[in-house]
């Protein structure tokens, strides 16, 4: 179909011959933009591609991460700067992301972030991927086992990515945990999760994590380091979120945490130390700005690239 598309291409309401393109994810989703972009860029185009999610910048490798800086022009990050490039630019959160909740300091509910990847391999990176999947399954699951034999008193509802990639991990939890709230939280936008839950619980290094500490949202991130790999220079940041007690390398540190603080949130989440080094990891890997103002800037960075 190569000529179809072309035609397709030719066809469609894509500008002809533009000056610029940004972009944050159709590369990776989208062939016929990608064949797009590849004959702009063959015409002189400029590419500003941006980090779409969570990994970025911080797991050991990334074909994707490597692949989009690699393409581009200039790559705009959500505050990391990778060493010896000149294309990549820290900037800022680049989603709409705008939830209003209030932090309350009893813990009444908490919502368990449970990601899912498809069952055959198409990307290569330092996150989990097929073959570790049922292992990290099982491992959430016993945290839920944990998790009743500790608290009693505070609900715990998982939330499943949309995408199920035919693990029928819900009927497991379903028949393994009947004791547990089983409401799934996945139907419920996160605008709602975010108001209606006082704590979140990612059990992976992703972009939610990152999305709760920009808009400062009590949360947890508990994950191995065995399964997800940071590069060097990323560990002790983590090691730092870690002394704060926001990230958790097992699941019975985490719980133990939740336990201490289900009664006074504040005195954890609004530590000193904890708020600094909460500053200080957002400084690198989520800056937060008002939406408008990012637009702004990129055409600053337009401007003063040169593009």
């Amino acid at each position: 179909d190569y000529k179809k598309i072309e035609t397709h291409i030719g066809t469609s309401m894509f500008p002809k011959n533009p000056k610029v393109i940004i972009s944050t994810r159709s590369i990776a989703k989208d062939n016929i933009f990608l064949r797009y972009c590849a004959e702009m860029k063959s015409k002189g185009t400029k590419l500003i591609y941006c980090q779409h999610g969570g990994g970025y910048g911080q797991l050991k490798f990334g074909h994707m991460e490597n692949h989009e800086i690699k393409i581009s022009d200039r790559y705009l990050t959500w505050g990391w700067k990778k060493k010896n490039s000149k294309k990549t630019i820290p900037f800022g959160v680049l989603k709409n992301i705008n939830y209003t909740f209030k932090i309350n300091n009893n813990i009444k509910n908490i919502c368990y972030f449970v990601r899912s990847r498809s069952k055959y391999t198409n990307r290569i990176d330092a996150s989990i991927g097929t073959n570790q999947m049922s292992k990290y399954f099982l491992n959430c699951s016993i945290f839920f086992s944990q998790y009743k034999n500790v608290i009693l008193d505070i609900p715990l509802f998982p939330r499943f990515h949309e995408a199920v990639f035919e693990w029928n991990h819900k009927s497991i939890w379903k028949r393994h945990h009947p004791e547990i709230q089983q409401t799934f939280t996945d139907t419920e936008n996160l605008k709602n999760v975010y108001n209606k839950y006082d704590l979140l619980i990612y059990s992976y290094i992703g972009t939610g994590f990152l999305e709760s500490l920009s808009l400062n949202k009590p949360f947890l991130l508990v994950s191995s380091l065995k399964e997800w790999p940071l590069k060097k220079e990323v560990y002790n940041d983590f090691m730092e979120l870690k002394k704060a007690n926001i990230f958790f390398e097992d699941n019975k540190s985490a719980i133990d945490h939740i336990d201490n603080i289900k009664s006074d949130t504040m005195s954890w989440w609004d530590n000193t130390e904890t708020v600094r080094i909460k500053k200080n990891f957002i400084n690198k890997y989520c800056m937060s700005l008002n939406f408008m103002n990012k637009l702004k800037n990129i055409n600053t960075i337009l401007k003063n690239e040169k593009i």
